[in-house]
């Protein structure tokens, strides 16, 4: 197969179940050259000799799922299709109203907050998650960490210290979700992550 940037790929895409036999159906999909290197940049990064050997290979796992396509027999597209993606962007500001979602680890567990949710306002509180924990200077800030082709978002990420739990539930107490409140206070939390889309 030769590939060109406009390419569509069949891809047949079924489970792996690691030391199991996965009885659940192949499904075949059609997907732009660009959509399919971007999965295999979120694993692999730019590296430009990796992903050629994979497109030649035909073949990639992604989480559970295997992908196989019809081996290319010519990459050469492939120097214009990486200059299609994002590069990491360090000095991007972190903008509180992009935010999409912010994702508290407490270990190997991880809660995730809706931007939107961080940033409303629970009754009778002047101030939300967000904004308080932005203009904190007990909190840490989180800084620029890179971009994420999964997420297809930029990535900004803090270590919560021991010192900072107490202000930490105190902020925590501003989200209008109940149940977000509750898992954030169950588990001491080691980092925040902030997604913000291009």
């Amino acid at each position: 197969m030769q590939l060109s940037k406009d390419s569509v790929v069949r891809i047949r895409v079924s489970s792996e179940d690691a030391g199991a036999i996965s009885l659940s159906p192949v499904q075949h999909r059609e997907t732009p050259l660009v959509e399919l290197v971007t999965w295999i940049v979120s694993v692999t990064g730019k590296d430009a000799p990796r992903i050629e050997e994979i497109l030649k290979r035909g073949s990639f796992v992604l989480g559970l799922s295997r992908m196989r396509w019809e081996a290319a027999d010519d990459t050469g597209c492939l120097p214009e299709v990486l200059d299609m993606l994002p590069d990491d962007w360090p000095e991007r500001p972190l903008d509180e109203g992009k935010i999409r979602e912010i994702e508290v680890s407490a270990g190997t567990r991880k809660v995730a907050i809706p931007g939107e949710v961080a940033r409303a306002r629970r009754w009778f509180r002047a101030e939300s998650f967000l904004a308080r924990w932005l203009a904190s200077g007990v909190l840490p800030q989180p800084r620029y960490e890179r971009y994420d082709y999964r997420e297809q978002a930029d990535r900004f990420r803090a270590v919560i210290p021991m010192g900072a739990i107490a202000p930490f539930r105190e902020v925590v107490d501003l989200l209008p979700s109940s149940a977000l409140r509750g898992a954030l206070r169950a588990h001491a939390p080691t980092a925040i992550t902030m997604l913000v889309p291009r």
